[in-house]
């Protein structure tokens, strides 16, 4: 019922999204052998490989690579379609993924540096509300011809929040295998010039971006150097990664414990902000952009002066909830 009565918009996605599949598999064919990341990407297609083959019920065959746009991919790129439905025009209807985001995140250091506590509360329909905790262990090689120990992704292992049917959690909250924990809140754009930066052969999209970053950092800003590495300009969130490896219950928290990165398109900002963490004891994420370029390349000052503090950073009424109640936790 997707495209039902949307027949112009949908002609455009399906267009955008078959040249990125292209692109993607271009790449792949070109780098997969010599790049980790690309090997990566390739990697988690054949995984979407599968998936389709199994939701079209043809035969597994691994030498195949996915060249058509599947049920099993559009499953899978929910978060993309926000963007991606604002940028082509869709006429908003119940079926529409692209409404006002009210995600939520906290990171919290706790009593005397006793602990730190990460927390989230996703959006979405209600119809979605069936949720799974999935756990891949995955010894992936960073090379097809690579080998040994080594070679293996350091994220082996990712435990997530998810739904049936899908390769990634989509909420979006991850824990690696390295010590990572990564989340995020989605940030609007209400700048359309920003949508003319799209560009279908630029990036593979954000669900597949984020489980590359995951599976190959060892570090927030490893995560954040990976995921900034291309820029699809869909999914545009807030991402926090906090690296519990660092953290010694009774100490203060290091340095690069929690790092940020912010997306727009044509634009990504990042940034070590543990000292704000060590500082005010909690790090609060509600949709609104942090960095100032990321604020007001989106048109947000337009919003806040048009609306109030409702679109505000520090005026927001939940970034109020939470300087007023981050003490309770």
């Amino acid at each position: 019922h997707y495209c039902d009565n949307q027949t112009e918009f949908c002609a455009k996605l399906d267009d955008f999204m078959q040249k990125n599949l292209d692109y993607s598999r271009r790449t792949e064919e070109k780098l997969s052998s010599s790049d980790p990341y690309w090997n990566l990407v390739h990697l988690q297609m054949q995984q979407l490989l599968g998936l389709s083959d199994v939701f079209e019920n043809i035969t597994l065959d691994t030498t195949r690579t996915l060249t058509n746009v599947t049920r099993a991919l559009y499953f899978n790129v929910v978060g993309d379609l926000i963007e991606l439905e604002e940028a082509f025009g869709r006429v908003k209807d119940m079926h529409s993924f692209s409404l006002v985001p009210a995600c939520s995140a906290l990171v919290k250091v706790v009593g005397d540096y006793e602990d730190i506590y990460m927390a989230h509360s996703t959006w979405f329909q209600y119809r979605s509300m069936l949720r799974m905790q999935k756990k891949y262990t995955f010894p992936w090689h960073l090379g097809p011809d690579v080998v040994g120990t080594g070679s293996i992704v350091p994220g082996r292992t990712v435990t997530m929040s998810s739904y049936a049917g899908k390769l990634v959690s989509s909420d979006d909250f991850y824990l690696s295998s390295t010590g990572l924990a990564v989340m995020e809140t989605s940030i609007e754009n209400t700048n359309p010039d920003l949508w003319l930066l799209l560009d279908p052969e630029a990036a593979p999209l954000t669900w597949v971006r984020a489980m590359v970053a995951t599976r190959m950092a060892r570090s927030g800003r490893e995560w954040a150097d990976i995921f900034a590495r291309v820029n699809s300009g869909t999914y545009n969130n807030q991402w926090m990664i906090l690296d519990y490896k660092l953290f010694t219950p009774g100490k203060p928290v290091p340095n690069n414990t929690l790092w940020i990165l912010e997306q727009m398109p044509g634009i990504t900002r990042q940034d070590d902000i543990t000292e704000i963490l060590r500082n005010k004891t909690y790090w609060s994420s509600y949709n609104i952009a942090y960095f100032n370029d990321i604020f007001d390349i989106s048109a947000q000052p337009q919003r806040v002066e048009e609306y109030g503090d409702y679109y505000s950073y520090d005026k927001a009424p939940r970034a109020n909830i939470f300087r007023r109640d981050h003490v309770k936790v």
